[in-house]
């Protein structure tokens, strides 16, 4: 959460990027093309977002974690603040120093 949706126009290149260290290999190019519009656009717009988990649901047996919480994005200076719903399929894999937890995920979802 902290490295995927918690960024400024800024700082977006550099927390994307270490996002990708968390997604599966064989998903790493539909992560990237996932987040390009929202690097573009939080770039031109001065976009920034920080979202905070309130609630977490981990489900083993099915690869599957919910979070609930809070979004507050920031647009040219305006805030609006929403709920964050969220959905990860992940796998285990092998640790890094990027990863050091082996946990890939595979897609994510927000509903």
């Amino acid at each position: 959460i902290e490295r995927r949706y918690n960024w400024t126009s800024a700082s977006i290149d550099k927390n994307l990027d270490a996002a990708r260290a968390f997604v599966a290999s064989q998903f790493v190019q539909n992560f990237v093309q996932g987040v390009s519009n929202i690097r573009k656009f939080s770039k031109e717009k001065g976009v920034s977002q920080r979202a905070y988990a309130t609630g977490l649901s981990v489900d083993l047996k099915r690869g599957l974690v919910t979070i609930t919480g809070d979004r507050i994005t920031e647009i040219q200076g305006m805030r609006a603040a929403g709920p964050f719903n969220l959905e990860l399929s992940f796998q285990g894999g092998m640790r890094s120093v990027e990863n050091p937890w082996g946990v890939y995920i595979l897609k994510e979802t927000e509903r």
